[in-house]
């Protein structure tokens, strides 16, 4: 069984229709690419996944279950967490109080009051695995850019998801930084294999080093599905997305 499988979706702003008739299985434990040019859905579909929109048409299964029209808590706490384009930290708060914010959505973080010396041990793992154990006491606002993205992640996989979305997650990074978080992104699956991510991305360096199939989005319709090597020498997606030359 797939872990997530889009059937037949539709989702209309008025009279204008932003994802059409679009379908995706992911398999358990891969690492899922939708990739598209600006405008083409991506966005729009994880909204949808996660309960922010409710599709006009269509099915949205997790585990064969059904998530459309339950609200976005209830998603969360069925296994889904996510990240965003924009980061959306509690800057005012601590490292540690945005990851263990994340534990609040499971029983296992609820009603707790943790300090530095009885962190619980998911969340030292966490900041060590992101390199933020050294900053765990200081607020989410004052992180570099590059820190306060990772701390996303690790804010979301503190609920302990099985599909983890990532909307964009080298979104203003510098090619340095991309790969260190192709890096960061591998050693995540090493320590969480069971975990599944769907990551939208423009930065095709990230795409090719991490995932093993991929969807191209265009006006919010699928044209394409296949290993990213397959996808870049695809005519359609080149014209599409990628433009005129093919992306090595």
């Amino acid at each position: 069984m797939e872990l997530l499988e889009i059937k037949n979706l539709q989702h209309m702003f008025g009279g204008l229709k932003a994802i059409s008739d679009l379908n995706i299985k992911v398999k358990p434990r891969m690492i899922y690419g939708v990739i598209g040019a600006n405008g083409a859905g991506k966005t729009t579909l994880f909204n949808l996944i996660t309960g922010i929109y409710r599709p006009t048409v269509g099915q949205i299964l997790l585990e064969g279950k059904s998530l459309v029209g339950k609200q976005s808590y209830e998603i969360s706490r069925l296994g889904v967490a996510r990240t965003f384009q924009n980061l959306r930290l509690f800057n005012d708060l601590t490292v540690i109080e945005n990851i263990h914010i994340g534990q609040i959505y499971t029983n296992r973080g609820r009603g707790k009051n943790r300090t530095t010396k009885d962190l619980p041990g998911e969340i030292r793992r966490l900041l060590e695995l992101f390199g933020l154990d050294e900053r765990a006491t200081e607020k989410a606002g004052n992180l570099p850019y590059g820190m306060q993205r990772k701390l996303e992640i690790a804010r979301a996989l503190a609920t302990d998801p099985k599909l983890l979305l990532l909307d964009e997650p080298a979104a203003g990074m510098n090619p340095k930084e991309v790969m260190g978080l192709v890096d960061l992104i591998k050693e995540v699956k090493n320590q969480y294999p069971d975990i599944t991510i769907v990551l939208i991305e423009h930065q095709m360096k990230l795409v090719e080093g991490l995932c093993e199939y991929v969807s191209v989005m265009n006006f919010g319709q699928i044209i394409a599905n296949g290993i990213v090597r397959e996808v870049q020498s695809n005519p359609i997606v080149i014209k599409a997305y990628l433009g005129e030359t093919e992306v090595g």
